[in-house]
């Protein structure tokens, strides 16, 4: 016998809470008969290794392990019976090819011990899924290696170190998690982290942080560690970017000379593009009052934006409570191009409010700056999300009879359609 991440994740789940097999069912969407074997399956090794069993009682069950009891039943079954599922061996080989050098297809299979046919079928996924990024599995000089968008690819590299770290007292540390493939995840990130830079990295934000009159968050700072100890990285295997779009723009902003010389220590002035690209994120981060008009054209944007696709859409999108907030907050960072850049999205697909969407973006008269599609499928994703909750509740009846009732004693149609047309729009064609 062994386990799989379904029977950790259901150990996870009923672990001091108490829980029938339905609600587990629902929460795991595993049927119940499925969670009857696991929990079997459980139960022996449980047995076998703590001396202790998933109790059931009234229709529930639950099992109380303390953080150390559950360290040791992992460990062993991470190194004894523990079989990757088809997604975790992709994310792991993905892992090797992003921080590791000289990649041959039969180190993967050794380490994974997979076969050759496992492991090809694993890496026509893993290219699926990096394409949407830009990037792509290319056989060099006898090795595989990931090539493509350097922009994306840098993005990848930070956002893998960042599930696995993160920064505490001037220290890169392990996050704490119950993934029982962690440690050789982070094992792998951790062998290509150049750890003799970072005092001078973590100085150098403050620097620039200080020159910019700026107040950083901490998140924002950890995530500008990471990414500059990838960027030195790709430099240093002389990896460039060598464009930007709205290099016009920031070249003439003083933040640009500011970045410029706070960084000279760790990036030569020449590298005008890299320069360019790492302003746009100081900015980003920057609690500065440059930030005011933006922000006011933005709010502008997304009333104009909404109201137009109400009218395209017969929808009144203006009445969805968050709706703005959520799509300004995301557009304040995504103006300097930076939040939309790091939360990397492999599910964006274009939807009926795409192409109206778009139509009106490229139209736009507030920004300084056009969207990419990635932007524009983000909030027409994101608008999507709110308009099939909406749809999905339902009318109070009380509320509906109370205004039946207040129209009653003086009927007038068009007085009732009025208000449940106020009250009521999203329900009516």
């Amino acid at each position: 016998m062994s386990l799989k991440r379904k029977d950790i994740d259901v150990l996870l789940k009923i672990n001091k809470n108490l829980i029938s097999v339905k609600e587990l069912s629902i929460a795991t969407e595993i049927s119940e008969r499925n969670l009857r074997y696991i929990v079997e399956n459980l139960n022996h090794y449980l047995e076998k290794i703590l001396n202790k069993k998933i109790v059931k009682e009234k229709m529930k069950m639950s099992i109380s392990l303390s953080q150390e009891e559950m360290d040791i039943f992992l460990n062993y079954v991470y190194n004894d019976i523990y079989v990757m599922e088809q997604e975790e061996r992709i994310e792991d080989i993905l892992l090797i090819f992003l921080f590791k050098d000289k990649v041959t297809l039969s180190s993967i299979e050794r380490k994974l011990d997979i076969t050759r046919g496992t492991l090809k079928k694993d890496i026509i996924q893993l290219n699926e899924n990096i394409e949407k990024y830009q990037i792509k599995l290319e056989l060099k000089n006898n090795y595989f290696m990931i090539c493509g968008n350097e922009k994306k690819l840098r993005h990848l590299k930070m956002m893998k170190i960042l599930e696995h770290f993160q920064i505490n007292n001037l220290f890169i540390k392990e996050r704490k998690t119950f993934d029982i493939n962690h440690k050789k995840k982070s094992g792998i990130i951790f062998d290509w982290i150049e750890i003799s830079n970072l005092a001078q990295i973590i100085n150098t934000i403050d620097i620039v942080e200080k020159s910019l009159e700026s107040k950083f968050e901490e998140s924002f700072k950890e995530i500008m560690i990471f990414y500059l100890l990838v960027t030195l990285e790709r430099i240093n295997s002389k990896k460039f970017i060598e464009r930007k779009n709205n290099q016009n723009y920031l070249i003439t902003l003083p933040q640009y000379e500011i970045v410029k010389s706070s960084l000279k220590d760790l990036i030569s002035e020449k590298l005008t593009f890299e320069l360019l690209h790492l302003t746009e994120y100081f900015i980003s981060g920057s609690q500065s009052k440059n930030l005011q008009e933006e922000r006011l054209n933005i709010e502008l944007f997304t009333k104009d934006c909404l109201k137009k696709l109400s009218v395209t859409l017969n929808t009144n999108f203006l009445k969805y409570d968050g709706l703005a907030d959520e799509i300004i907050e995301y557009l304040i960072p995504a103006i300097y191009r930076m939040k939309n850049n790091f939360t990397l999205n492999l599910n964006l697909i274009k939807n009926k409010i795409y192409p109206h969407l778009k139509q009106i973006a490229n139209a736009d008269k507030y920004l300084s700056e056009k969207f990419r599609d990635e932007e524009i499928l983000y909030i027409s994703n994101l608008i999507q999300r709110y308009d099939e909750k909406y749809l999905d509740e339902k009318i109070d009846l009380n509320e509906f009879l109370k205004i039946i009732e207040e129209n009653s004693k003086n009927p007038s149609l068009d007085t009732i359609k009025e208000i449940l047309l106020e009250k009521y729009n999203r329900f009516f064609r």
